[in-house]
């Protein structure tokens, strides 16, 4: 099994040689439940089962950033190859789930070389500020800016909005010691 996580979803992987060693659409939908401490019939119907090709598709599709809210955000073929590594490392993966894997990362790999999908550096902050925000402010100098968050995003949004002119930023997180790390990076 491999669990990715991206900004906006996540995925539960998994493989076995014999059907019924396979965990069922309940089983990972009542581990997902119990790990956030939710009721299953809370987040059932907000989850969806891939199988087969399709999954290995969507996989493929996912790995190479062309199933993203943002079409070849760099971010994601480094998060699925994480998922993958750290599973390995806890010894979760087996033989099917290691080729699948490693096929979808060197197909990943070809399409961000061999097409000008990557060509641009795109994320969802960057999206957000030049193509969102630049179309309803004009300048972004004499704006207050609140960042919400102080993970990679949004330190990504920070330098974004600062190379735009923006200066009187608030950055507000859980973790108040990752928030202030932040902005006295910046």
């Amino acid at each position: 099994a491999v669990v990715l996580s991206t900004c906006n979803r996540v995925e539960v992987y998994t493989a076995a040689d014999e059907d019924n060693e396979a965990p069922s659409h309940q089983d990972v939908v009542h581990f997902l439940a119990d790990f956030h401490d939710v009721r299953a019939d809370e987040i059932f119907d907000d989850l969806f089962e891939r199988s087969g090709e399709d999954a290995i598709r969507h996989l493929f599709l996912v790995a190479a950033s062309l199933d993203s809210m943002v079409i070849g955000e760099a971010q994601i073929l480094g998060q699925v190859k994480h998922a993958y590594e750290q599973a390995t490392t806890l010894g979760s993966t087996g033989p099917l789930t290691h080729g699948i894997f490693q096929a979808a990362l060197r197909a990943a790999r070809r399409v961000a070389s061999e097409t000008a999908i990557n060509q641009r550096r795109t994320s969802i902050p960057a999206v957000a500020v030049a193509d969102f925000a630049k179309q309803i402010f004009e300048r972004f100098d004499d704006k207050k800016i609140l960042v919400v968050g102080a993970g990679e995003m949004a330190e990504e949004t920070v330098r974004y909005v600062r190379d735009e002119g923006g200066r009187d930023i608030t950055i507000v997180n859980r973790n108040t010691d990752r928030a202030v790390k932040l902005a006295e990076q910046w």
